[in-house]
């Protein structure tokens, strides 16, 4: 799991996003944007207004959460997902 998307009636009301810890006072310093509940111990902010990160810079930091998450898993896992044989050492 790297992002969680809250939908009521068919339009986002928050989203969830792990975050390198160096920048999660940078963004819970933003209005709109808040330590996740339950996960801010391990880096994860909630959006709860959609105007607090435009567009690309969303998709920027929801990306990196992928990064941050994948890059946890085990080589098995990480190549179930990428769907290519892991290479030997």
């Amino acid at each position: 799991m790297f992002a969680v998307f809250w939908i009521d009636k068919g339009k986002a009301r928050t989203v969830s996003f792990k975050c390198d810890p160096e920048r999660f006072l940078e963004l819970t310093d933003q209005k709109g944007i808040v330590p996740a509940p339950y996960l801010a111990r391990a880096h994860w902010v909630q959006v709860q207004d959609a105007k607090a990160l435009i567009d690309p810079v969303a998709r920027e930091r929801v990306g990196r959460s992928y990064d941050l998450v994948f890059s946890r898993l085990t080589r098995k896992q990480q190549t179930e997902i990428r769907g290519t044989p892991a290479r030997d050492r």
